[in-house]
């Protein structure tokens, strides 16, 4: 009997081993395990990190002037609640902690108790409603934009005459209603604990000192640490520029270079729905700062 293999078996023999070997290969190249894509998260974020600092301190030094105050202190400390409250918890918790602190920083000015009634005529209501539209058309063209929607759903509660409340929870109601007039609902909020996450939030998080803000914001939320650096640093620099067309400018290459980055889709998205808000905040108090106030009644 012969026991000779036809070279023709032994041919696809060993064309078979190879495609099998080469298989394999390619397999555990494109299987990474939990630990393997952590460590290439952590490489991505010392790189962006790098990168982020050198954008910050180039565009600084590039500025002629140093900031000043230019009036915008308030403003500052208005947009500072809105990015922590949002990094802390979202959009309903940042919305909330930037219409407290607008109401605590106008009571500080006044030094007095402040009602947060808007006489707006009617050519003026029409032409917030406007931008409420247009902001609203913004945010769901790109979801990622929290600031347009923001800014929206405050200047709704200003249209409709829901600017007043007497508790947290009934602020946090308030908000809910505004956002649920755009059909934007967040059906499984439970405003009682939301209220007592946003009294959190200005007892223990809170603070001008962005440093010392994001540092709290990191000791209770541990695993967002590296984009919490990411962030601060965004808000650390506009907080020195001096132009809400300086902020923009700024903005626009923070986001590229996050964009270019090679953290995941899911990092990114968390960096850039963050930086959406504190520019629209300064636009959205400096504007509403304009709209004439009704004087309490005695």
């Amino acid at each position: 009997m012969n026991t000779k293999k036809s070279p023709l078996i032994s041919i696809i023999a060993v064309c078979a081993i190879v495609l099998i070997l080469m298989s394999v290969a390619c397999s555990s190249d494109n299987m990474k395990t939990p630990l393997t894509e952590k460590k290439d998260q952590d490489i991505a974020f010392i790189e962006l990190n790098e990168n982020i600092k050198g954008y910050c301190s180039s565009f600084i030094g590039m500025q002629k002037t140093s900031r000043g105050d230019h009036g915008w202190g308030k403003f500052r400390d208005a947009l500072k609640a809105d990015h922590g409250g949002y990094s802390n918890g979202g959009a309903i918790i940042s919305i909330s902690a930037s219409r407290k602190r607008w109401k605590d920083l106008q009571a500080e000015q006044k030094a007095t108790l402040v009602e947060e009634r808007y006489i707006i005529t009617e050519e003026y209501h029409d032409f917030i409603e406007s931008k409420i539209d247009s902001l609203i058309a913004v945010y769901k063209n790109d979801e990622l934009n929290i600031g347009a929607l923001h800014n929206a759903t405050i200047l709704q509660s200003i249209i409709t005459d829901d600017m007043e409340y007497t508790s947290t929870a009934e602020l946090v109601s308030s908000v809910i209603s505004s956002l649920a007039s755009f059909d934007i609902s967040f059906p499984d909020v439970d405003i009682n604990q939301t209220a007592l996450e946003i009294d959190n939030f200005f007892e223990n998080i809170y603070s001008t000192d962005v440093t010392v803000m994001y540092n709290n914001l990191s000791e209770i939320k541990p695993e967002c640490q590296q984009e919490f650096e990411i962030i601060s640093q965004y808000l650390e620099t506009i907080d020195q520029l001096d132009s809400m067309e300086t902020i923009d400018s700024f903005t626009d290459g923070f986001r590229t270079i996050v964009a270019k980055s090679d953290l995941s889709s899911e990092k990114k998205e968390i960096i850039q729905e963050n930086i959406t808000v504190a520019p629209a905040s300064l636009k959205l108090w400096q504007f509403v700062d304009q709209i004439p106030t009704a004087e309490p009644e005695p």
